[in-house]
């Protein structure tokens, strides 16, 4: 029976995205994500039929971790051929977010009733497919805050979800991510969802969009980085816009709080699940 090779590591959660992304641009034929050795980091399984797949993964996560990522050293495994590619699509089950809201891959048949959303996503991020808490937080926070011919801008958009979601709310959107791998993903699932015409999609950070008077912000990346943009994402909200949060755990609650309030904004609306939250705030009139 032909071997394959399994590369484990953990990962910062706030990084699983991007490490997700740098894996699957090497090759990987699917990835099983299980918590780490803290509730901050996830612990990564990537699988890989060639060589040259696996090499180029181990090449990609040491170039990351030169740069100070904070991930750790990965590990590897010969496993026998035990159809890893059919088991990993086989975990990717539908996830119903809201009493609206399905969020599934390409190859599954979802339905929703008559006034349903159906969200159909490649998964190739981890963390981009509705399956972490903190993405359904942001995606119930867009079903409660955007509204028809809303302009959203949606910063660190991943796999484009949060996107898709306003741009089926009726809602036209500029999707902004650093990383190239993402925008590549976002596009292919803004197109398979038949969105692409409301959202532009540019690679690049806040200092890459100059639009302002937005009607909500969204903004699933983490708190550290969060929290020096609040000022400047508040100047980018039109009065009484909507600005929502996520990829925050709960101990983080506090100091976010207490930097919303030093930046301007007013008392937040807060989401949970697990250890995880959510935030909802209006720029002041």
């Amino acid at each position: 029976m032909p071997e394959w090779t399994k590369i484990t590591l953990d990962v910062p959660g706030d990084l699983s995205d991007l490490v997700s992304g740098l894996l699957f641009e090497a090759g990987t034929s699917g990835i099983q994500v299980e918590d780490g050795a803290d509730r901050t980091h996830v612990r990564m399984s990537a699988y890989f039929e060639r060589p040259e797949g696996r090499d180029a993964a181990m090449a990609a996560l040491d170039r990351f971790r030169g740069k100070g990522a904070g991930i750790g050293p990965a590990a590897t495994a010969a496993v026998p051929d035990e159809r890893w590619g059919e088991r990993w699509r086989e975990s990717f089950q539908p996830v119903r977010v809201t009493d609206r809201i399905v969020v599934g891959p390409p190859w599954m048949e979802m339905t929703t009733g008559t006034d349903g959303m159906v969200i159909v996503l490649e998964p190739k991020m981890a963390f981009g497919t509705g399956r972490h808490e903190s993405t359904r937080l942001a995606l119930r926070a867009v079903e409660r805050s955007v509204r028809a011919d809303d302009r959203v801008l949606d910063l660190g958009t991943g796999s484009g979800i949060l996107s898709i979601a306003a741009a089926k709310l009726g809602a036209g959107c500029l999707a902004v991510d650093v990383d190239p791998v993402a925008i590549d993903n976002a596009r292919e699932n803004l197109a398979v969802n038949g969105v692409a015409d409301r959202v532009e999609v540019v690679c690049g950070s806040l200092d890459a969009v100059r639009e302002a008077a937005f009607d909500v912000i969204v903004a699933n990346i983490q708190t550290n980085v969060l929290v020096p943009l609040l000022g400047d994402l508040r100047d980018r909200l039109r009065q009484g816009g909507r600005l929502i949060l996520s990829g925050i755990l709960d101990r983080e609650e506090e100091a976010l709080r207490e930097a919303l309030h030093r930046t301007g904004w007013g008392s937040p609306e807060v989401l949970r699940e697990g250890d995880w939250i959510g935030i909802v705030v209006e720029r002041p009139v």
